[in-house]
């Protein structure tokens, strides 16, 4: 489990043999939310190209690839946590 400060992003991570990666060009990244009942696409790459167009709707414009960490061997996702919390926000 992940956890994140009110309004603040995580950073989920996954290790990987990088077996000398020069490139994204071989990559493919995925990252989904799962429980008993849903599969969502949180974030998707394949071959050094993000998809986004099948992310589901409630990651758009809230998650990014921290590409730097793929050459350590780590898939990173940042996810920005403030949207879903502002859902919640009720203005008076």
């Amino acid at each position: 489990m992940y956890k994140s400060e009110f309004e603040g992003d995580v950073v989920m991570s996954c290790r990987f043999q990088p077996k000398q990666l020069k490139s994204k060009d071989h990559l493919k990244v995925t990252w989904h939310w799962l429980d008993s009942s849903s599969n969502r696409e949180v974030y998707r790459m394949d071959k050094g190209v993000e998809h986004l167009a099948s992310q589901h709707p409630d990651y758009k414009g809230r998650v990014k690839l921290l590409a730097d960490a793929l050459t350590e061997g780590w898939a990173k996702v940042q996810v920005n946590t403030a949207i879903e919390m502002l859902r919640f926000t009720k203005t008076l």
